[in-house]
């Protein structure tokens, strides 16, 4: 059975609040085609795009019951996954979209990488997962209704890294990139993850307002940075952190996670999995992070509750944050973990043995039609 939801889009956001209706109006919100009439066809139980909630047939009905109770959707065909391209255009007929239910998703940080010696600590932090943005837009809210289109860029993954084994190898991670969609004059951006700090790139417990797309607390440690933080300590990295969006009036933002830094002591080794993306108003979650005697990883960091109308389109591991990796006494390689769209990749933090870190997860558009039936 077709997925159905009560339209987002009211009557009175496309032909004006207070401004006379018209039925031929009524009939083109609705999606219908040929003659209606309110007590014939637009009454509470005739089914397709008609409201449930309005007068039921025989009942009394007047135009203003029937704009205010809005008009149900079904979804046409898949959701639509976009993860390249420089522009939009629909995938339907555009005559049969009532609406287009929109997601953007800025990509996921990539984690930093460390290597220490024997009887030091050691951090590796994982990047931050991307933000999102929701929004709902029908043909009339493209610059030619009759042509709907859009510009579009999809965020690069913050780049894959290595580093060697020798003492205090390894470097910060890279940023994620933004995610834009740019339609009739207005413009929505899905911010980028930053990138995952490493060892005696501190402080550990640096807020977001700290954290810039070039410095660490007034330091500037790029993404691929072998620099020393104002936390110098070898336990000390700070955060990958998640990022925003730019939203238009009426549109709805989600934070991506963090991947969490560290103060370790005691000759510690410490790696966190990279945040994941925030979806619908939900901000993404916080990677885990695993220090222990030995080789482990963590898990991969869950993204938050997926919208209803994905369906099984889109599973959970698709906009999952990838995993992070220590070993205390060896080589920590590469997570095995791979981040999905918008998800930070994890960090990776050894004792005088190489690794690796993973790209951090693509950029991505996810689109949903609905039409009458």
């Amino acid at each position: 059975m077709a997925y159905t939801k009560t339209g987002v889009v009211s009557f009175a956001s496309i032909y004006g609040s207070g401004q006379q209706k018209s039925m031929s109006d009524i009939r083109d919100y609705h999606g219908i085609t040929g003659a209606v009439s309110l007590n014939g066809s637009l009454y509470g139980g005739a089914g397709g795009p008609v409201s449930p909630f309005n007068p039921g047939q025989g009942q009394s009905t007047t135009m203003d019951q029937v704009t205010r109770n809005g008009r149900i959707v079904t979804k046409i065909g898949t959701t639509q996954i976009i993860t390249s391209g420089t522009s939009w255009t629909p995938r339907e007929t555009y005559s049969d979209v009532l609406e287009y239910s929109v997601h953007i998703f800025g990509a996921g940080g990539s984690g930093g990488g460390s290597s220490t010696h024997q009887q030091r600590e050691g951090a590796a932090a994982g990047g931050g997962g991307g933000g999102s943005v929701f929004f709902t837009l029908t043909n009339d809210d493209f610059s030619d209704p009759a042509s709907p289109s859009a510009t579009i860029t999809i965020g690069a993954g913050g780049s894959s890294h290595s580093y060697g084994a020798s003492d205090n190898s390894g470097k910060t991670g890279y940023n994620g990139g933004n995610t834009t969609w740019t339609s009739n004059g207005q413009s929505r951006t899905g911010r980028g993850g930053y990138r995952g700090f490493k060892s005696r790139q501190g402080p550990y417990n640096a807020s977001s307002a700290q954290v810039t797309a070039t410095h660490l607390n007034g330091v500037s440690i790029p993404g691929g940075s072998t620099a020393t933080g104002t936390g110098s300590d070898w336990g000390q990295a700070a955060s990958g952190f998640g990022q925003g969006t730019v939203i238009q009036s009426g549109d709805v933002y989600s934070v991506g996670g963090n991947g969490p830094g560290t103060f370790q002591t005691g000759d510690g080794k410490y790696a966190s999995a990279g945040g994941s993306p925030g979806i619908a108003g939900n901000n993404g979650n916080n990677g885990a992070g695993v220090a222990v005697s030995g080789y482990n990883q963590t898990a991969n960091t869950s993204p938050p509750t997926l919208l209803g109308e994905w369906e099984s389109d889109v599973t959970s591991a698709q906009f999952q944050g990838g995993r992070g990796a220590m070993h205390s006494s060896g080589s920590a390689g590469t997570p095995t973990g791979v981040p999905g769209y918008g998800g930070g990749s994890g960090g990776s933090c050894s004792e005088q043995g190489a690794g690796g870190v993973r790209t951090g997860g693509s950029g991505a558009i996810l689109v949903t039609y609905f039409g009458s039936s």
